[in-house]
Order: structure tokens, then sequence, then C-alpha cells
């Protein structure tokens, strides 16, 4: 009799389990959820074969499979857990551990997936510098440091020291050559420089190319000019005004200009140099075009820390307007991440509206979109850090006196920085994934 009593019992608890219930066994009890329909956890990550735990609880493997690990490693689908919340944690050997509360809802299942674990290690001084911003090349295997007028190949990690007159911001064309003061740097082949600074002589300044033209253009006094590179035919485009930025974008050129100490946007026609379009900025600011962002006219107030955001066919009907950002990266032609000095936003250009996505209590400095890894790195004066962006999960990667200029490689496997840690001043490479 006693047997078959307990035959009974141990069918029904089967019966139920495998039905998605458990009984609750909390002290003191509470009788209206000592039976309750249980959720389930779905968990990958990359790499795979992290170690889970639920209240610092590691997940024992149930299945008779006896190769498996005694432990549940991802990828994995957690069965049977009783409603409420939990402190998921995720743990790799190498790896820095992830965490994060989740919720767990009867007959549901919660999904925490996509999950990047990143590697746990200290970062390696590849070049003795003072401090510098790092440029990353459009194919990502090449940086430029702008303050040291060096190029580091980040397949060697050699340098490769460039000799122009002067200071100035170097800008990287989309065939992987560094433009510098009118000089074309190619990191491939030392001998296919080309210097157009000295075919068009003293006094220019603020060099654009439009790689789409193959038009190189500048500024001469009050005059902005264009060169056509394959004639070598000069040819000027606008001229009489104090023009402090300019834009060439296909058949117009968008200034700002400084008339009855009035700042101004304006469009010109390239063809014909006839005005076609405006809009009156506050005099406040120091303003430059970024073209970043393709999608729109967007000039920065780098005083004021506000983006304007134009439509390119019509300027009059004025800007999207983007307030307190200090750095941003775009992520399609409909949206931007933006960073303030201690928050991150999500900024949609459809609606004009702004999401926060997390707020740090140290300030932020530059942020980095990783959209093949769906992660953003974001640096402040002493951290750097990561945030896995669907799961909202940040990580501390490293923290030395000072950080600057974090930029990724070709693989985004490698993450270089300038840093100063202890006594050793320089460029920094880390092991990322």
């Amino acid at each position: 009799m006693t047997f078959v009593f307990l035959f009974l019992i141990m069918t029904v608890g089967i019966s139920l389990y495998a039905s998605g219930y458990k009984f609750n066994l909390s002290w003191p009890p509470k009788f209206n959820r000592l039976l309750q329909k249980t959720g389930m956890l779905a968990l990958a990550t990359e790499p795979t074969r992290a170690t889970i735990y639920l209240n610092d609880k590691p997940q024992k493997d149930l299945s008779l499979n006896p190769w498996k690990n005694d432990y549940l490693l991802t990828p994995a689908k957690i069965k049977n857990i009783l409603p409420g919340e939990y402190e998921l944690r995720l743990e790799q050997t190498g790896y820095w551990p992830y965490k994060q509360k989740i919720r767990i809802n009867s007959g549901k299942t919660t999904f925490v997936e996509d999950v990047n674990l990143f590697k746990e290690n200290l970062p390696l001084l590849i070049l003795a510098s003072p401090e510098t911003n790092l440029i990353k090349s459009p194919d990502n295997k090449y940086i430029y440091l702008q303050s040291a007028k060096k190029i580091i190949n980040l397949k060697t990690e050699l340098p490769r020291e460039l000799v122009f007159p002067g200071k100035a911001d170097g800008v990287w064309l989309k065939n992987n050559k560094l433009m510098v003061a009118g000089n074309f740097f190619d990191p491939s082949r030392d001998n296919n420089d080309t210097n157009y600074a000295d075919l068009i002589g003293n006094g220019a300044t603020d060099w654009y190319y439009e790689e789409s033209s193959g038009n190189l253009y500048y500024k001469n006094n009050k005059s902005i000019n264009r060169l056509t590179i394959n004639n070598k035919l000069n040819t000027q485009i606008v001229s009489g005004d104090n023009y402090l930025a300019y834009l060439p974008r296909q058949n117009k050129i968008y200034t700002i200009i400084n008339t009855n100490n009035q700042n101004k946007l304006q469009a010109y026609s390239i063809g014909n140099s006839q005005a076609e379009g405006s809009w009156s900025l506050p005099n406040n600011g120091h303003y430059i075009f970024t073209d970043d962002i393709t999608s729109r006219i967007a000039v920065y107030d780098d005083q004021n820390k506000t983006l304007y955001l134009f439509d390119a066919t019509n300027l009059n009907a004025g800007p999207i307007l983007i307030s307190n950002i200090k750095s941003w990266a775009v992520v399609n032609d409909q949206s931007l991440i933006y960073a303030n000095d201690y928050e991150i936003y999500i900024f949609n250009f459809l609606n004009s509206r702004s999401d926060l996505i997390t707020r740090r209590s140290e300030q932020i400095e530059k942020i980095i979109w990783n959209a093949s890894g769906n992660y953003l790195l974001f640096s402040g004066p002493t951290t750097l850090n990561v945030l896995d962006f669907k799961n909202q999960n940040a990580t501390l990667l490293f923290r030395a006196e000072e950080i600057t200029s974090p930029v990724l490689d070709e693989k985004n496997t490698n993450l270089y920085f300038w840093a100063k840690v202890g006594q050793q001043e320089g460029v920094y490479k880390m092991l990322m994934q």
C-alpha cells in the first residue's frame, strides 16, 4: 500500500513538473503560491561555454548524458524556474563576468541572447608617445597619431613618420590615403605620396578632398577654391566673405560665414556661385561641418555642444537640433548614438526623439559603435568601458591615470588607445574578444 501511495505521489509530481509546474517550498509557506507555473530562461554567449549562475548558484545539468559537464554551459535553456527576479551571472575563464538582473514570468521564456563576453587582460604598450589623438583609416588597418605626425600599420604595429610643415589635422579618405595640409600620404606605399600644397603655393588652408568628383578644395584669404586634380585647373568657387568653415557636397558648397556680425549657414551652387538657401546661427558658437552623417548637412557647435542637422534640399526649413552632445556615432540613416557628460542616448531622426540608454558616474569623452558586435565602447578621462547594446549591460575594461582616443582594428578584436599607465605614456593595445 505504501509503495502504491509513493508511486502515485511521484507520478503526479513528475506530471506536474513536465507540465511546467513546481512546488514553491518557501518559508513561511504561502499556500496561494504553493504550486506555481514556472518559466524558462534561454541563454547564448559569444564565446560559448560560459557557466551560468542564478542568485550566485551554478545551474546544474540535470540531463542523463554522462559526457556532459556537471554544470550548465551556454548556449542553454533552463526550464522550470520559479517566477521572480534573479541575479544572472555568466562566467568564462579569461573573460570579464557578465551580470544582469532578469525577471522570470510564469509560462513564458526570458531570452538573454547575443551576449558578448570580453577578454580580461592588461593592455600592451606598442609606441611611447606624448598625448595624441588616434584617427582610424576607413579600412581599419592604420591609425594616424595627430600630434606625433605618425601612421601606425596595425598589422605590423610599426610607425611611419610623416614630414609636412606646421601642425594640421589629418583626414582619412575613402581610398585609405591620409590627407594632411594638401599632402596625400599612402600608408601602403611610401613612394606613392602626392604633394598638392607646393603646387598651389603659400596661403592655402582648410583642405577638403571630395572623392566623388576628384576635386581638391582649399581656402585662400577670403575665397574658397577648387583644384581639379586631373588637369590641374584652379577655379575660385566663392569669395568676399569671412568663411569660417565649408563643406562641398555634390553640386553645392555649404559654408559658415560671418557677415555683419551674424553667423550664417549659406549654400551656393558650385556651377554659378549663386546662393541657394541659408539659416542664421547663434553668434556665440564655434561651428564646424561633420560629414560622417551623410543623410544630413551636419553642423556642430563645439563650443556649446550642439548639433544642427539640416535637410540638404531645403536649408530654409531649419535644422533638427540635438543639444548637450559631446560625442556621437552613426548607427544608420535614421539614428545615431550620442553622449553628453554623463549619459548616452539614441536619437531618431524621423521623430527627433532621444531615448536614454545608460547613465554613468564618470564623464564620457568618446563613444564607438560596433554594429557587427552590437556593442558600444565608451571612454572617460580614466576608464575604458563596453556596453552590450541589446542587454544593456556595461563592463569596465580598464582603468588608468589618463585615457583618450580609443579605436578598434579591422576585425574588432583589438582596441587601440592613448593612455598614461604609471610612468609610461603612449599608444596601447588591448585584446577585446
